[in-house]
């Protein structure tokens, strides 16, 4: 196991030179993800982009999935501490709710996992609300959806038109923002006591 570690550190660190010298043929096909590999993906993008995942299907070469938003949480700054034995640092992460398309929200996610999907020709998702009330659905083919421009094209109409079906309409949902990490100020910390030595990791 430490052997097979090493080997993948090594290739993660290393791969552009692994590329160049010719040690794996550029054309060499990554495997094909499975379907449980897939949701777990599909997860960690939905859940970035303030959705949930309720279930996710493969039939064929379509891939369908069930999402569904989220509530609207408290605009605040969550507080955290890092540390182990030598110390801690205290930081706050201010977050906040907007409002966006649920279309939008939807094509963001087909558009991060498209990528790693490979085989994949179809994909379908259906969107309830935080209540369990239908939204729509959004049927897009692979070929359509990498023509997507996404934010930076600056037309969400135009890529919404690509779609084969879409019933999303004019549906609007609530995104977490997070802005990064900040450490607090040093009267805070002290207000704190944040203990020199904490045994809790994170």
């Amino acid at each position: 196991m430490a052997i097979t570690l090493a080997l993948a550190i090594f290739g993660i660190n290393h791969r552009r030179l692994i590329m160049d010298r010719g040690w794996i043929p550029p054309d060499k096909a990554a495997p094909k993800l499975r379907l449980g590999e897939i949701r777990q993906l599909i997860e960690s993008y939905a859940a970035y982009n303030s959705l949930s995942v309720d279930s996710c299907e493969k039939r064929d070469e379509d891939l369908m999935l069930k999402v569904k938003t989220q509530p609207r949480g408290i605009d605040q700054s969550e507080e955290f501490v890092l540390g182990g034995p030598g110390g801690a640092r205290a930081y706050e992460r201010p977050v906040r709710y907007e409002q966006a398309l649920v279309a939008e929200i939807v094509l963001g996610l087909l558009q991060r996992a498209i990528p790693q999907t490979e085989g994949l020709e179809r994909y379908r998702v259906d969107v309830t609300d935080e209540t369990d009330n239908a939204v729509g659905e959004l049927v897009i083919t692979r070929a359509a959806l990498e023509r997507v421009g996404g934010p930076k094209a600056g037309s969400l109409s135009k890529d919404r038109a690509l779609a084969t079906s879409d019933t999303l309409g004019e549906s609007r949902m609530w995104v977490r923002i997070e802005e990064p990490p900040r450490p607090y100020g040093a009267r805070r910390r002290s207000a704190l006591q944040i203990p020199t030595v904490s045994k809790r990791r994170f």
